[in-house]
């Protein structure tokens, strides 16, 4: 085999093991792209569930507003505190009034997951 053809095969064989590699690293990437709006759409139909299972419920603005944050990933324990601080309002009426509450949360469980579930 002449020195020229030589090179030519191996060119054509770095060429083919470039392009092999480049097409499994853009597959992978499509695949974590695909992984990725999948669990995005999983969280958005969630959440439109369940604001479409309680439109009829009379949630309050600042209940309204804290449910709203656990559904998008509230990280943490939500204490009477922090629920005071989020809505804006007293710990007293955090405590009474509010999604810590007893009676709503008797009368509404929240299907939420955390976040990276």
């Amino acid at each position: 085999m002449a020195r020229h053809q030589v090179i030519a095969e191996i060119r054509n064989f770095i060429s083919a093991y470039l392009a092999e590699i480049l097409l499994a690293r853009c597959v992978g990437c499509l695949d974590r792209a695909f992984d990725s709006a999948e669990t995005t759409l999983a969280s958005v139909l969630a959440k439109a569930r369940f604001w479409d299972e309680h439109a009829e419920g009379k949630l309050g603005d600042r209940q309204r507003l804290i449910v709203s944050r656990l559904l998008n990933g509230f990280q943490g324990k939500l204490t009477s505190s922090k629920y005071a601080i989020l809505a804006k309002c007293s710990q007293d009426t955090a405590t009474r009034g509010g999604i810590l509450g007893r009676r709503w949360r008797k009368a509404h469980s929240l299907h939420c997951q955390p976040r990276g579930a």
